[in-house]
């Protein structure tokens, strides 16, 4: 129910967001925004989908300083035997959030790696 009410909170920030003017003029600096994030990563070897969001301020057309929170959205094993007396076998859960520095070379880019 947790994970329903995080994914349900974030589509509704990024709607916000979405309505908000994201470029504030070209080779200028200042706009914000906010979006969803879907990431693939692998745990203890074993893919896994990370959902998440992450909001920003473009302190330049590359340049953007921000924040970001991310969970895991699949299932990863736990190592066996890793509490002893467990009655079924264990996942590992991951939630992280942190300061995101985003460069980007090409800014006119739809999409782009960072």
């Amino acid at each position: 129910m947790g994970r329903l009410a995080f994914v349900t909170v974030l589509l509704l920030c990024a709607g916000e967001a979405a309505a908000q003017d994201p470029s504030p003029g070209e080779g200028a600096g200042g706009g914000r925004f906010g979006a969803p994030v879907v990431k693939y990563t692998t745990l203890r070897g074993q893919a896994t989908l990370m959902l998440g969001g992450r909001a920003g301020w473009n302190v330049s057309p590359t340049l953007v300083l921000g924040f970001g929170t991310y969970g895991t959205m699949t299932e990863v094993d736990a190592l066996e035997g890793a509490v002893p007396g467990a009655p079924t076998p264990l996942d590992v859960k991951l939630e992280t959030f942190g300061f995101d520095v985003e460069y980007a070379p090409h800014p006119e880019s739809p999409t782009h790696l960072t």
